[in-house]
């Protein structure tokens, strides 16, 4: 009989954010996203793991129908903390948008 290999996850990611409306017309949010990256190799390829934090902020000015919206973004990658290697990677991101409110 044929055998059947072993399924692994690949990648597993945890979200968590909350949002706290400082004024009606001001919400801010923050959060974080935790990763898990694991290739299902037979090289001794290590796991990596990712954190990604961030931070945002809506602006809601009624009188002229806008939103104004604003988002900051940081991740970095590193294999697991049991291997001595270094960061393997690392990004910011910054997102700015205006909207009009029907």
């Amino acid at each position: 009989p044929a055998t059947v290999p072993d399924v692994v996850i690949g990648q597993i990611s945890y979200h968590f954010g909350a949002e706290y409306k400082a004024r009606p017309w001001l919400p801010l949010r923050a959060g974080v996203v935790l990763r898990r990256y694991d290739p299902d190799r037979l090289d001794g390829q290590p796991a990596i793991r990712g954190i990604r934090v961030s931070a945002g902020a809506s602006y809601r000015w009624d009188a002229v129908g806008l939103l104004f919206d604003g988002a900051w973004a940081h991740e970095h990658f590193r294999y697991t903390p049991l291997d001595p290697s270094i960061e393997i990677g690392k990004s910011d991101e910054l997102t700015i948008a205006i909207q009009r409110l029907f």
